[in-house]
């Protein structure tokens, strides 16, 4: 490949998937969503992830409305117009993440227009009454402040320089961002650059480079965790949707803010496959594993992302691509994915045309805070700030290069909300320069840098029905953690990286009502355990029968699974048992933690057997054969039912009916039964009444009664 071709490519966000041809436009962003693929291998599997992103403006005590999206990050965003600088935004390439990072960037900002030397700021994201994150910090500066950054540059660096290697060194002055918890460790709430010690050790023997061709080299015993860009104390379970963010101190105007994201769910449809073994318009579930709290912007993005497996790289240059994010107010309208294009060679740079991503610059620190006032409105998406911020794509030396794409995203399709100020003017920008992969910030942006220097639904072929506008209702808002009202369960993510979802009823999404007034303000304990009838904790209920062999398969053997061959001297988990491990965590009775432990399982070994098994299942199903899906599906609802009881004959009429009259959502979340088990629950009772005519005439007979009455 000519390396200046390779480089242009890279410049104009197209990728080179061999020496012979490139694909572009694979992927096709639908309504108010950005969306792009990358492509990689684990264990001789080819694989490509699907990653959509959907951005929301901040609503104070509502569900936040829809902004315009956020373009696609393909490298590191720094701050201060500097690679040398703290990160602003991670990449949005990471191939898979096995738990969400919740990240923000922005500025405290003190109460009431007036200095302050020192303020406690809070960053919390509860699910219902649960925290999810919940963690302070103290942010000060000598002679106070009314509006200070919160950068790890201003946060403590230890002697070895390992955790933060841009902070205010032991006896060079007193850092202004400090953790009340343990005020010797470094402090914020951005994420971690993928250059510095603390991340980078994660890669072990893994070369960067394997990570960055345009087919990321995935070796056995890779730390997955070196994609996770949060904190550690910011890193939680994979997000749902309906979750609420409370941040404090961290928006101008606002000594409190709250506000909930809606109920989105991120959907891909692949197409293109068909001569590979993959029905056209293969559905596959995304899962939220990201969230950018941008204080500055008053913006949330929310990414999420899917993977399945492929046959090879001429699959690559065949698949076609359609994704989006669906939320209250946003159906999605689906279109059919452009045709790949093909190219022998890469055309050359363009420097008219600007880049791909883009954000809009923070007001300088001599600008006042606004007003409470007008610092937001209850719905509408706040506007932009008058500069704007462009990305190159040759990444420095301190940061490293971006990972390449096989593909790149296409434009938006033509029903897509207008861009913002800040990305449209970025079409100006072609003359400009930047420093090669940052995103450039204001200088006075943030404080000069130290003198040291420094990664199931159902393919539809129609549009998915609109949703319905949220009717007014009375205060609290149910499902704020504040209030006693429980909201309607969300739709719950895929049981793992690369489920491909075969059949889910049209997606539509329940929209709680929303408040006339704002709720008051609790600060609430984690709830303890679930404990089941014998007082035990939750986690595990059903463990004991999980660890003898199970005989319910013909002739009672046990089937090994896969070959492992980074673990031969552990416990193989069967099919059966990672179904029920899977059941468990996702009915969330206990901490994710608890659940792992009391099976046995660390959570690196739970991302082996969980994808192990997701490997198999789409090898025998690109096959024809369901045999391991049904198998999984059977054991999946046998745990489940033995958390929550057994779905009988009646309750099973009774959600058919409902389904019948399009009454499904209200149905399921009066059952609190999440939609990827009721996609698992229809194929398992289908199959039985197939096999059991008893069965199918008891289920015909209760839904004729249920009529009737």
């Amino acid at each position: 490949m000519n390396v200046a071709n390779g480089r242009a490519a890279r410049v104009l966000g197209l990728d080179l998937v061999s020496d012979s041809f490139l694909v572009a436009d694979a992927v096709t962003p639908l309504h108010g969503t950005a969306a792009t693929a990358v492509a990689w291998r684990s264990r001789g599997q080819l694989r490509v992830t699907v990653i959509a992103k959907a951005t929301f403006a901040f609503a104070p005590d509502a569900a936040m409305p829809r902004a315009a999206p956020q373009p696609i990050l393909r490298a590191e965003v720094h701050h201060g117009d500097h690679p040398a600088r703290s990160v602003r935004f991670t990449s949005d390439l990471a191939p898979c993440l096995a738990r969400a990072d919740v990240l923000f960037t922005g500025h405290a900002w003190a109460p009431a227009e007036r200095p302050v030397d020192a303020l406690t700021v809070r960053l919390a994201v509860f699910d219902g009454r649960r925290p999810l994150v919940d963690k302070r910090l103290v942010v000060r500066e000598q002679g106070g402040f009314l509006r200070a950054p919160i950068v790890y540059e201003r946060a403590v660096c230890r002697a070895d320089r390992m955790d933060n290697p841009l902070g205010v060194a032991p006896g060079a002055g007193a850092p202004g961002v400090l953790d009340p918890a343990a005020p010797d460790r470094p402090a914020g709430f951005g994420p971690i650059a993928r250059a510095w010690p603390a991340r980078r050790r994660r890669l072990g023997p893994t070369p960067r480079k394997a990570l960055e061709g345009p087919i990321a080299e995935i070796p056995d015993g890779f730390d997955w965790s070196y994609f996770q860009a949060a904190p550690p104390d910011q890193q939680t379970e994979l997000l749902r949707g309906d979750e609420w963010i409370v941040l404090e101190g961290l928006s101008p105007g606002r000594p409190l803010l709250r506000m909930r994201l809606p109920a989105a769910r991120g959907i891909a449809c692949v197409h293109g496959l068909s001569a590979f073994g993959m029905p056209e318009g293969q559905p596959l579930d995304l899962r939220a594993d990201t969230l950018r709290i941008d204080g500055d912007e008053q913006r949330c993005t929310l990414v999420f992302r899917g993977s399945f497996p492929v046959a090879g790289e001429a699959a690559l240059a065949a698949v076609r691509i359609a994704a989006g994010v669906a939320s209250a107010g946003t159906p999605l309208a689906w279109v059919e994915p452009r045709a790949p294009r093909r190219a022998a060679t890469a055309p050359e740079p363009a420097r008219a045309q600007g880049p791909t991503g883009t954000v809009s610059m923070a007001p300088p620190e001599s600008h006042a805070a606004p007003s409470s006032g007008g610092a937001l409105s209850s719905g509408g998406a706040p506007s932009a700030q008058d500069a704007t911020l462009w990305l190159d794509h040759e990444e420095a030396a301190a940061s490293g290069q971006g990972p390449a794409l096989p593909f790149s995203s296409a434009a938006p399709a033509s029903s897509a909300p207008p861009p913002s100020a800040s990305s449209a003017s970025i079409e100006q920008a072609g003359g400009a320069s930047a420093p090669p992969a940052t995103l450039a910030l204001a200088p006075d942006d943030e404080p000069s840098p130290p003198g040291h220097a420094a990664l199931p639904f159902v393919a539809a072929a129609a549009p998915s029905p609109p949703l319905a506008a949220p009717p007014p209702a009375s205060s609290p808002l149910p499902g704020a953690p504040w209030s006693a009202q429980r909201a309607p369960a969300a739709p719950a993510p895929c049981a793992g990286p690369g489920t491909l979802i075969l059949a889910l009823d049209a997606c539509e999404l329940p929209w709680p009502p929303l408040p006339a007034a704002s709720p008051q303000e609790v600060d609430l304990p984690a709830p303890p355990p679930v404990q089941d009838e014998g007082g035990k904790s939750g986690a595990s209920r059903f463990y004991p029968d999980l660890r003898r062999p199970w005989t319910d398969r013909a002739g009672g053997a046990e089937e090994a699974p896969p070959s492992l061959a980074s673990a031969p001297d552990r416990e193989e988990i069967s099919l059966e048992r990672c179904a029920a491990i899977a059941a468990e965590l996702a009915e969330r009775r206990a901490p994710r933690s608890e659940v792992l432990a009391a099976h046995g399982l660390s959570a690196a070994r739970w991302r082996e057997v969980e994808q192990r098994w997701e490997d198999a299942m789409d090898r025998e199903q690109r096959r024809g054969d369901r045999s391991l899906r049904d198998r999984f599906d059977a054991a999946y609802i046998a745990a489940w039912e033995s958390l929550r009881g057994p779905l009988e004959v009646a309750g099973y009429a009774r959600l058919m009916l409902a389904h019948e009259h399009r009454e499904l959502d209200a149905a399921l979340d009066a059952l609190a039964i999440r939609r990827t088990v009721w996609v698992r629950v229809r194929r398992l009772w289908s199959k039985r009444l197939a096999d059991s005519p008893a069965l199918a005439a008891a289920v015909k007979e209760r839904m004729a009664a249920l009529r009737g009455a």
